[in-house]
């Protein structure tokens, strides 16, 4: 069994988007590393519910 390759990112902040700062510009550059990707797995806690 071959196993495949897996990165962690956190959803971070929303900050981001407004002042990207040094990890924005990290997560930036690592987005080539998906450009021969053929699937992308995301898990998220989060959801919506009536109130």
């Amino acid at each position: 069994m071959s196993l495949a390759p897996v990165m962690f990112i956190s959803h971070g902040s929303p900050m981001y988007g407004l002042a990207p700062g040094i990890a924005g510009q990290q997560l930036n550059e690592i987005s080539d590393l998906f450009d021969q990707s053929s699937a992308i797995v995301v898990i998220s806690p989060h959801w919506m519910t009536r109130l």
